[in-house]
């Protein structure tokens, strides 16, 4: 049995209403100025040298910056974490690699409203918030959701956690996003193919990650769910 269909993994109980309520309305938390002023750095290069786009989201140390640059000559690579300590570890050398410490729902926005010619977009998650609690802290329960569902052509989410992967692939369904589809990358595969650091430690346990990706659809507007499951 395909692990993401196993009933042990159970959602939360909240996610379609959640999710739907964020499809429904815009997020209009300021921009943070340090966002702007790192957004506006790296825009001013794209624009001066224009190429696709590749955005790393949430890259860490770097290390899958790195590797989708070498993959990629002929794109800008963008990574772009929260950490300046882990930002200051990145080894990436690579001529179209660029790094900035940023809020990823900020920079999203940022993306967004400057068009940025983004074809494909990377999350690349260990198990970020693992409690129930801390639903819409996850990107999929987050208002920004929309947002980042905008951003890029194509869409590749990676974890650890198989209730992420599963809530992660509904909320796209929801979302009416295309071609989705998940795969269980086994630990032999990930000790040669890692992305990341977190994806090389988690094979090197011996632990499998779980990859959905989809396509991106334009965002229709959808009905609130109250919380008594009623459609308004």
């Amino acid at each position: 049995m395909d692990r993401l269909h196993r009933p042990t993994v159970v959602p939360h109980p909240r996610l379609k209403e959640v999710v739907l309520r964020h499809l429904s309305t815009a997020w209009m938390q300021p921009i943070r100025a340090h966002t702007q002023w790192a957004f506006d750095q790296v825009h001013a290069t794209i624009q001066s040298t224009p190429h696709r786009v590749i955005l790393d989201s949430g890259c860490g140390t770097g290390q899958s910056t790195q590797r989708l640059a070498q993959a990629h000559p002929d794109h800008w690579v963008v990574g772009v974490d929260r950490s300046a300590h882990r930002l200051a570890k990145a080894g990436c050398d690579e001529p179209n690699a660029m790094f900035v410490r940023a809020e990823l729902s900020d920079f999203w926005r940022l993306v967004v409203s400057a068009q940025w010619p983004v074809e494909a977009h990377h999350v690349l998650y260990p198990n970020p918030y693992p409690k129930a609690v801390h639903l819409k802290k996850r990107w999929h329960g987050h208002p920004v959701w929309p947002v980042l569902l905008a951003v890029g052509e194509r869409l590749t989410m990676r974890t650890n956690s198989c209730v992420f992967a599963k809530e992660w692939r509904l909320a796209l369904h929801w979302s009416k996003q295309a071609d989705i589809d998940c795969a269980v990358l086994s630990p032999d595969t990930l000790k040669d193919h890692a992305w990341s650091a977190f994806e090389h430690k988690y094979a090197m346990r011996g632990q499998p990650l779980y990859e959905v990706t989809s396509r991106r659809q334009p965002i229709e507007p959808c009905p609130q769910i109250t919380p008594s499951g009623d459609l308004r």
